[in-house]
């Protein structure tokens, strides 16, 4: 999955086009769907570790700080050269939000860059915020280990289409998508 460090901000409204909205309060925390996922099962009390690109700087190291205090597993990340994935979250009173993703490392580019040996370890497997070759890899390689597949594609394989995600749906035991995504579909 994807790990990042998240600026976020309460505020009143969610801006419209061209608004200015002023933030109640803002925090700076990890974050990114995969690494949520896993520290909520670790908060859970079960043994879990985390894959995926962790960069360099101060955002990286902070993320591996609190993989560790949770405790998340995330030993055999692969180190990117470039900062960690980062993310502005604007939170309304609601509990509506916006994300705007800054970019960062966060994904890898190659199935064949996948650790499938260490994916493949557990009994259970989620598969975020990949798509197409990779996501396919590894949900193959979980099925031939005997893992069950969660699988959150996330917002950009779901805006492709219900045709882009059908070759994925045979290696799937739990599809996960937010109302946004169903909606979509």
């Amino acid at each position: 999955g994807v790990a990042a460090m998240d600026r976020g901000g309460q505020v009143e409204h969610l801006p419209a086009a061209d608004e200015l909205v002023l933030a109640q309060g803002y925090e700076y925390y990890p974050g990114g769907s995969g690494a949520n996922v896993a520290v909520g099962m670790a908060r859970l009390g079960r043994r879990v570790g985390f894959w995926g690109p962790l960069g360099v700087g101060p955002d990286a190291q902070a993320l591996v700080a609190a993989f560790e205090v949770e405790p998340v597993d995330c030993s055999a990340c692969p180190q990117a050269s470039q900062s960690q994935a980062r993310c502005i979250i604007t939170v309304d009173k609601q509990g509506e939000r916006t994300i705007v993703a800054l970019g960062g490392a966060g994904k890898v580019n190659s199935a064949q860059e996948l650790d499938l040996a260490y994916l493949c370890r557990g009994r259970v497997l989620m598969v975020t915020e990949y798509c197409g070759e990779i996501a396919l890899a590894a949900l193959e390689a979980g099925r031939t280990a005997g893992t069950v597949n969660f699988y959150n594609p996330g917002g950009t394989a779901v805006a492709a289409g219900f045709s882009y995600l059908a070759e994925l749906l045979p290696w799937v035991d739990v599809l996960q998508l937010s109302r946004t995504e169903i909606g979509h579909l």
